[in-house]
């Protein structure tokens, strides 16, 4: 459920990034955001993730600070993931790793349990999703938000007619 027209088009924008991001040298971050729990907001990035790489997304959740968000984020940037979905975040959302990885083709990091840096592309469409998610600092200009709202008190009680990602997983090449 969309709030409006840029809310599609900001989604759209990101599966077609997510499909090209191997060969861009940066994209945005597009955050989901949504006034209630059970929205679709982590549906839907799985449905982006499905048609950009046939599978859903791989998931983190921010670390209790800053550091410790870096390192999960920097062991997902190694393991080479395609799509980098920060789910359910709690808290604003900031970052000098988030900042670079999302406007340089290549960041230094140091392997955990490792002395030594390496440079590793930072090629994966990253996405997050929450409820009134907040953007702060320089990250607010790297960010393409989408916004969700179904208008109802408790949306996860929703029932639908038909499976969303049944349907995308079916449709995969047409949608691409």
């Amino acid at each position: 459920p969309f709030v409006d027209w840029s809310d599609r088009a900001a989604i759209l924008a990101a599966t077609i990034a997510a499909l090209l991001r191997r060969i861009l040298p940066a994209a945005p971050m597009v955050a989901i955001t949504a006034p209630a729990a059970g929205t679709g907001k982590s549906k839907l990035v799985d449905g982006l993730s499905v048609i950009a790489t046939g599978r859903p997304a791989a998931v983190m959740a921010l670390g209790q600070d800053d550091a410790e968000t870096e390192k999960r984020l920097g062991g997902m940037l190694l393991s080479g993931d395609p799509i980098i979905a920060l789910d359910n975040i709690e808290k604003p959302l900031q970052g000098d790793l988030l900042c670079q990885v999302l406007t340089q083709s290549h960041v230094k990091l140091r392997p955990l349990g490792g002395s030594g840096m390496v440079s590793i592309p930072a090629n994966a469409s990253l996405l997050a999703t929450g409820n009134n998610l907040a953007i702060l600092g320089d990250l607010k200009r790297r960010v393409l938000m989408v916004r969700l709202d179904a208008k109802e008190e408790r949306p996860e009680r929703r029932v639908f007619e038909r499976d969303f990602l049944a349907d995308v997983r079916a449709r995969r090449g047409e949608l691409i």
